[in-house]
């Protein structure tokens, strides 16, 4: 069950830095905001990107 959780909060983590940075990404990347498709690609990757950077960096359980 610990595990699923540490997920869980991880991907919540990821998406507040999504939601942080996509204003960013759509005031400077105009066309990101104009087509739909590719603001949703973008926002995906920066989800990914994130929970990558997010899982790498979370603390391990030592193991006894």
């Amino acid at each position: 069950m610990r595990p699923f959780i540490i997920i869980v909060i991880q991907i919540l983590v990821s998406a507040f830095l999504t939601a942080s940075v996509m204003p960013l990404i759509l005031v400077t990347t105009p066309a990101a905001a104009a087509n739909p498709r590719l603001g949703l690609g973008l926002m995906t990757a920066v989800l990914l990107v994130s929970f990558t950077l997010v899982a790498l960096v979370w603390p391990r359980r030592k193991r006894r």
